[in-house]
Parts: structure tokens; C-alpha cells; sequence
């Protein structure tokens, strides 16, 4: 249930490096929570660091001359995002800056403060070490909030943070992102092998989707695609997500390509629109998060389990506390193929566990990952602001 307050609801400004026509889990958090707050008729603005011009700075090979102009572009994003948001303190309601991410934003969140913003700041990326800059404006910091709890143990451990921060996970349209019925999930099928140009309509289907990167583990997963094939297991293995947002991107992409035989079945699709993306989760019998970085808190599992899918994860990060193993899916050793592949192989040889853990996904979604209890949770935070 949404929050009512007798004030007037505050005008939340949103400041972020990533956001749309950027594609990811931080832009999917921060488009949904605009979403339901401004279906709860609060007025919300997105500053966010153009995309065009972080694509421009990773085409830079000097790492120097890229590092100096990324600096710069900071510094003038900083002005123009705080001469935005003072433009908007002058409109007589109250106002919340709400940073996201970056520790420029978080200088952006602090500075606004001299000026008497209230304000707060979602950290959503993994950390192995505190930068001096983070270092530098976490004394000043204002709320901090993670995405999960082995997020905020994160932060807490390497920056030697010791103020009280939230934990608000990513929340997702629950009635969009549904089980289908059997009608539904035919539809999903044949539209899926249709995109995979195939004629098997009957093959499980084990599901991946998000950035084709290292830390993602998507090479772990080929290996165990291999180790499937050489154990006569039939298996469709859709992988989604970008495939060259970056040089380095492009280069283990093509890493992977020169390894897959087409008698694994182990398909890279790139990117799909929102559309088959829905039908991707309703046709699979699996979705597998292999990472192998302390993943923070990633919102295509969350996804993926209102859709009712069970999730075959990488016991890291905050996937420990996404997946509860034997109930809702499967935890596995990070990096360790072999383990991910007998653990697929043990699933998939029985189709009433995977029913099951599909009901309790689902369950487990709707009660703690649903858009409307993350912007409760932030709701909270906001009206607790204004009142001091």
C-alpha cells in the first residue's frame, strides 16, 4: 500500500550515471521506482550523465587523455545537475535529491546539501576497495541505502562505514512479470525457437540474461553447456543481453563465439526487445545467474522469478540472499562449471522440483520484491527527511 501523508508530497530529483537509453539492472531500478512515484502523483525529474558521452570516452585509448576528460565531463555535469536542482528548490514544495551509484553523484547529493536539499544516495555497484574520492565524501555523506544486505556488508567492511544504511532490493511489475498459462507459454516457445531459427519445440530451455561480460560468468556457463553436450544432455541455452557495449565486451565476445559448436545448442542472441524478453522467461524451464563478482543485487533474477522461473545462481553476493537453495532454486560455486552443470543435469531430471521452486519464486517475489514495497520503502525515507 502506498504512503498518505496530509503534507504535500516532495519533488523527487533523481541524479544518476546511468540511466535511459542506457540498458541494465541500475537503469531498470531506478525506472520502475519513477514509475510508482509518479502514479503516487509525485513529480520526479532524472538528471543522468549522458550516455553518448560515456560511449565516447571508452573509444579513447589513452588511458590518461580518457581519465582527464572524464574528469572534466564531471565537473560540468556537476554544475548543470546543481543548477538544475536549485531551479527546482525555488518551486515552493519540498524537495529530495535521490543519487544514484556514481561517487560523483554522491558529490553532487553532499553539495546540494549546503544548500539545504534534503537528500539521500542508492549505491548499486559491487566495491573491492574505497577510492580516495568515495573516501574523501562519505564523512559528509547523507542516507545511504544498498541493494542488499551482502551489498551493504560490502561498503560497510571496505569503507569502514558505520552510520545506519538501508537495504531496499530492486522491485519489478509483478502482474507484467507473471507464470503464463499454457497457452501463454506455447506462444512463448514458438516465438523463442522462431528467434533461434530452430525446429525443436520440446528441448528445455535454460535461460541467461544480462551483460555478456567476465564477472557475469558467461564463459563458466559455456563450459558447462560443453560439459551438458558431453554428457547426452539436450539442453537450449538462450543467452541474452548486449554483446558490444564495450571494446572490452566486443573482444571476449568474440573469445566466446570461437568456442561454441552449434551442437551445444548455446545460442548469444544480443539484445531482444521487452516483448520477447517476457516471452524468453515464459518459455524457459531455468534461468542461471553464474557470476562470479559479489553481484549486488540483480534485477533480471527478480524478473525472472515473478515469472515463476527457478534460478540456477553463483552462491555470491547478494544471490545468497535472492536465492534460497532447495526452496526457490539453487546456489552453486562461483566459477565452477562442473558444478553448475550437475546441478542443471540434477533439475532438470526432475520436473516436479522445478515446479515447485517455480510456485515458491513466484511466492517470494510478490511478498518482497514487488515495485510497490521498494517505493514504500523509499517513501518512508523521503517523508522521514522533510520532517526534520
Amino acid at each position: 500500500m502506498a504512503l498518505t501523508m496530509n503534507k504535500d508530497r516532495p519533488v523527487i530529483t533523481i541524479v544518476t550515471n546511468v540511466y535511459l537509453p542506457a540498458i541494465g539492472g541500475i537503469t531498470n531500478y531506478i525506472k520502475g521506482l519513477v514509475e510508482v512515484l509518479q502514479r503516487r502523483s509525485h513529480k520526479v525529474h532524472v538528471i543522468a550523465f549522458p550516455m553518448y558521452l560515456a560511449q565516447r570516452e571508452d573509444k579513447i585509448a589513452n588511458r590518461i587523455i580518457r581519465r582527464i576528460i572524464h574528469e572534466l565531463l564531471v565537473i560540468a555535469f556537476t554544475f548543470l545537475a546543481l543548477f538544475k536542482i536549485l531551479t527546482l528548490k525555488f518551486n515552493r514544495k519540498p524537495l529530495i535529491l535521490h543519487s544514484h551509484s556514481a561517487s560523483f553523484c554522491l558529490g553532487i547529493a553532499i553539495l546540494a546539501k549546503i544548500f539545504s536539499i534534503k537528500s539521500l544516495h542508492t549505491f548499486h555497484s559491487p566495491i573491492e576497495t574505497c577510492s580516495p574520492r568515495l573516501r574523501m565524501l562519505l564523512p559528509f555523506a547523507p542516507e545511504l541505502v544498498c541493494v542488499s544486505e551482502e551489498h551493504l556488508k560490502l561498503y560497510a567492511k571496505y569503507c569502514n562505514i558505520t552510520k545506519e544504511m538501508y537495504v531496499i532490493p530492486g522491485g519489478v511489475d509483478c502482474y507484467q512479470y507473471s507464470p503464463p498459462n499454457t497457452d501463454d507459454r506455447n506462444r512463448a516457445r514458438a516465438r523463442i525457437v522462431e528467434i533461434l531459427g530452430i525446429s525443436d519445440n520440446t528441448t528445455p530451455i535454460i535461460l541467461f540474461v544480462g551483460r555478456i561480460t567476465r564477472e557475469k560468468g558467461v564463459d563458466v556457463l559455456l563450459d558447462a553447456a560443453k560439459i551438458l553436450f558431453r554428457k547426452n544432455s539436450k539442453v537450449i541455452f538462450l543467452v541474452v543481453g548486449p554483446l558490444d557495449q564495450t571494446k572490452e565486451q566486443i573482444k571476449y565476445v568474440k573469445n566466446l563465439r570461437e568456442q561454441i559448436d552449434s551442437s551445444i545448442n548455446f545460442h548469444l542472441v544480443g539484445l531482444i526487445d521487452h516483448d520477447d524478453l517476457l516471452k524468453a522467461y515464459q518459455a524457459s524451464d531455468l534461468m542461471v545467474t553464474p557470476s562470479i563478482w559479489e553481484e549486488p543485487s540483480p534485477m533480471v533474477v527478480v524478473e525472472a522469478m515473478a515469472s515463476g522461473l527457478p534460478i540456477v545462481a553463483s552462491k555470491t553476493g547478494g544471490l545468497k540472499s535472492r536465492i534460497i537453495d532447495g526452496v526457490n532454486g539453487c546456489l552453486v560455486s562461483p566459477g565452477n562449471s562442473e558444478d553448475l552443470a550437475n546441478t542443471l543435469l540434477e533439475l532438470l531430471k526432475h520436473p516436479i522440483q522445478i515446479e515447485r521452486m517455480k510456485k515458491n519464486a513466484r511466492k517470494i517475489a510478490l511478498k518482497k520484491y514487488s515495485l510497490e514495497t521498494m517505493a514504500d520503502n523509499y517513501e518512508k525515507i523521503y517523508y522521514k527527511l522533510i520532517q526534520f
